[in-house]
C-alpha cells in the first residue's frame, strides 16, 4: 500500500484555503447535507492563523468569507457559515471556481500551502459547462502553487457528474473525492 505523509493541524505549514460551495438547485436534499457536514468537518482540522474565504454559487458566485484568519482551533464561524447554507437556482460551476481562484491568490501564503476546494454535485448549466474550459481556471492556477481538491456530494447516478468533477481536479493537479453520506 502507499501512504502519502500525515500532517497534523499543529504542524502543517499554514494554510489558505477557499471553499467554493454549490448552493444550486440540484443540490437540494442529501447534497447540500453532506456539503454543510463537509465544511464542519474542515472547519474543524483549521488552526489560529489559517486564512478561510468560502464562495457560494449558484447562478451567480457570492464571496460570504474574504481572507478570514482562523482564531483558535476551536473557531466556529465556517461551522455556522456551513449551517446557514441553501439550496436554489441555476448553476454556474465555472463562475463559482473562477472566483474561487481569485481570493486564492489574493491570500496566496508563499510559505504555506493552498488550496481551492470545489463542494458541487459536478453540474454546470450556466456559464462556461466544457469540462475543459471549466478544468483550464485550475490549470493556470498550478504555476501559483494553487492546487484544487474537488469533494462530490451529489446523488449518485442522479444528475451527479463524476466524469466533470475527476477532470476538472486532474487539470487542477489535485485530488478528488466522493461523499455519499
Amino acid at each position: 500500500a502507499v501512504k502519502g505523509q500525515i500532517q497534523s493541524p499543529e504542524t502543517r505549514p499554514p494554510l489558505n484555503l477557499v471553499l467554493s460551495v454549490d448552493t444550486s438547485g440540484s443540490m437540494q436534499g442529501l447534497p447540500i447535507d453532506n456539503l454543510r457536514h463537509v465544511v464542519s468537518a474542515i472547519a474543524t482540522q483549521l488552526r489560529q492563523g489559517d486564512t478561510v474565504s468560502v464562495v457560494e454559487w449558484d447562478s451567480s458566485a457570492n464571496v460570504i468569507l474574504d481572507g478570514y484568519q482562523v482564531n483558535s482551533s476551536t473557531d466556529t464561524l465556517l461551522a455556522s457559515i456551513a449551517e446557514n447554507l441553501n439550496s436554489g437556482g441555476g448553476t454556474d460551476l465555472s463562475g463559482g471556481l473562477m472566483r474561487a481562484y481569485e481570493l486564492a491568490n489574493k491570500h496566496r501564503v508563499s510559505d504555506g500551502i493552498n488550496r481551492v476546494v470545489i463542494i458541487s454535485d459536478g453540474g454546470a448549466n450556466l456559464g462556461l459547462t466544457s469540462a475543459n474550459l471549466i478544468g483550464s481556471n485550475a490549470a493556470n492556477a498550478e504555476a501559483d502553487g494553487i492546487l484544487l481538491v474537488g469533494i462530490g456530494v451529489g446523488h449518485s447516478g442522479l444528475a451527479y457528474s463524476d466524469a466533470l468533477m475527476d477532470e476538472m481536479t486532474d487539470m487542477g493537479k489535485g485530488a478528488y473525492l466522493y461523499v455519499d453520506s
